[in-house]
């Protein structure tokens, strides 16, 4: 639960977060041969809706690595 006592601590994981997401959602949409754009759509407004509807206190959304792990192992066995 945030409270005032956590809320320091939240908002110094939420800039190191953003240090690191949004420059990584823009490489990976330089990546895929997007507009940069795209990129920050997906770093800032994936992790919104997922806090907003999601249940876990652990949630990983937005531009990551693992997940393209995990699309890259369910799609190369389409050939």
């Amino acid at each position: 639960m945030v409270n005032r006592e956590t809320l320091k601590d939240d908002s110094v994981a939420a800039f190191t977060n953003a240090a690191v997401v949004l420059p990584q959602g823009i490489a990976f949409a330089a990546i895929a041969g997007l507009p940069p754009q795209y990129g920050l759509y997906t770093a800032m407004i994936t992790p919104i809706i997922a806090a907003l509807f999601g249940s876990s206190w652990h949630l990983i959304s937005g531009p990551t690595t693992a997940i393209s792990v995990v699309i890259f192992a369910t799609l190369s066995n389409i050939h």
